[in-house]
């Protein structure tokens, strides 16, 4: 009886135990004074609201239990979101929309930005930019399901090694909607990426196509663009420069035009004294053949139409070319 008894109040403790380790305070800023209640949210869970707090002088506080750790987001009551973290045992705070202090995952969310931060002038910035990917890959595959892992999918790596690391996920990542959604475009960039042949494009303007200048013995810098578009107005000068540079060297330049009335497309043109050739007529749709929906994609391909470089801005433009042309 007294064994009994005494496993019985072992039980309650470590019963007690788990229930402190499962609870969360949330705390956090609002600069907004008409926002007045904060929600809490499961990300990819559709509308379910976990929690709500109120507003007082610009802070508000939430508490209670959480099981599994989730990624999460405490957002306004027109789904403005204001802070994106996991949600797991411990006391969290934030220190900017994306990261959070409190619990061990947190934690190494926060390290692992901070880390990609850091500088170091003493190492080139592609080997820096490789070193960290290896980085944020073993971190992901120690933890590829459960929510750090599910948040370093999201935030780290190209299309391509998206689908690659995706794939080597558990269901937790497997089956989260928003990767469920990617998985078409991730497997476009993946079939468009470095090494791979070109894909054909045709305007629905003039029939052009990216196969008339794609292909024909030239080395070809791609650049999707449009006008209203302020990032790939400022690469325009590193175009230009690169045209102007090496065109006597066997390279052709050619704009993609995406989405983007004529008129307003040339107005652009003369605006920034872009010289080489534009193919108009561009859309979205075809844009997201090449796995992407973000504009400036700047593109080299080889003069058989294989894909060099992808994604190339700033000086990457002009060092990638240096070295084929030096």
């Amino acid at each position: 009886m007294r064994q009994t008894i005494i496993s019985i109040m072992l039980a309650l403790f470590w019963m007690t135990g788990q229930a402190q380790e499962n609870n969360y305070t949330i705390k956090g800023k609002v600069d907004d004074a008409d926002i007045k209640v904060v929600y809490l949210e499961q990300e990819g869970k559709g509308y379910e609201t976990m929690d709500s707090a109120l507003v007082m002088g610009g802070e508000f506080t939430m508490k209670g239990k959480v099981g599994e750790p989730v990624p999460a987001v405490v957002l306004t009551k027109g789904r403005v979101p204001l802070y994106m973290f996991i949600l797991e045992p411990g006391d969290i705070t934030f220190k900017n929309q994306a990261f959070a202090v409190g619990g061990v995952l947190n934690d190494s969310l926060t390290h692992l930005y901070e880390y990609s931060q850091s500088s170091d002038d003493t190492i080139e910035k592609d080997a820096k930019e490789k070193h960290f990917e290896q980085y944020a890959e073993a971190m992901y595959l120690r933890h590829k399901n459960d929510a750090l892992g599910l948040k370093i999918l999201s935030m780290c790596f190209s299309n391509a090694d998206k689908l690659r690391l995706y794939n080597m996920g558990g269901p937790m990542i497997k089956e989260f909607p928003s990767f469920v959604n990617s998985k078409e475009t991730w497997a476009k960039y993946e079939a468009t990426s470095e090494g791979k042949m070109m894909l054909d494009i045709q305007s629905a303007y003039d029939g052009k196509r990216l196969s008339d200048y794609v292909g024909k013995g030239k080395y070809v810098l791609v650049d999707f663009w449009a006008s209203w578009c302020p990032p790939c107005r400022e690469e325009i000068p590193n175009i230009i420069a690169a045209y102007n540079k090496y065109k006597d060297h066997g390279l052709q330049v050619l704009g993609m035009v995406v989405h983007n009335e004529k008129e307003e497309t040339d107005k652009a043109i003369e605006q920034l004294q872009i010289s080489y050739p534009q193919i108009y007529g561009i859309t979205f749709e075809q844009l997201a053949s090449y796995g992407t929906n973000g504009i400036p994609e700047i593109i080299l391909f080889a003069p058989d139409g294989t894909i060099l470089k992808r994604g190339l801005r700033g000086e990457s433009i002009e060092k990638t070319l240096a070295e084929i042309f030096k």
